[in-house]
């Protein structure tokens, strides 16, 4: 209920279709819960396959069929920034993960934006 009164704040209007948002938000809780936990490998897996599942289902949603040389720029892109910050904020025990988590939500909720945005502009 919570994130969901900041997904509305920060992105009002960002996404017209409930379904979308629905799926983001899904998508982006899951990637920041298991970004909490400091498991180094299992967590970038996991955060591999959640954007790759979150970008199939959005590309399902708007009727496109889902380009694989985009969608690898594009995880390959949020992978490099995600490694970036969780690696540099886990040091910090309990402060770092949260941060960590919250950082991931927010990336994969503006990532979501912007790919909904990129299917649309290619229609």
């Amino acid at each position: 209920m919570f994130e969901g009164q900041i997904a509305k704040r920060l992105g009002g209007g960002m996404f017209p279709e409930e379904d979308m948002l629905k799926c983001v938000h899904t998508h982006a809780a899951i990637a920041a819960f298991v970004s909490v936990f400091p498991l180094p490998v299992f967590e970038q897996i996991v955060f591999f396959f959640v954007l790759w599942h979150m970008y199939s289902k959005l590309a399902s949603k708007v009727g496109h069929q889902m380009g694989c040389g985009t969608i690898i720029v594009g995880v390959a892109t949020n992978l490099v920034i995600y490694l970036i910050y969780s690696l540099a904020l886990e040091i910090i025990p309990v402060l770092g993960y949260l941060t960590t988590a919250a950082i991931c939500y927010i990336q994969f909720y503006f990532s979501g934006k912007v790919y909904i945005e990129t299917l649309r502009s290619i229609k």
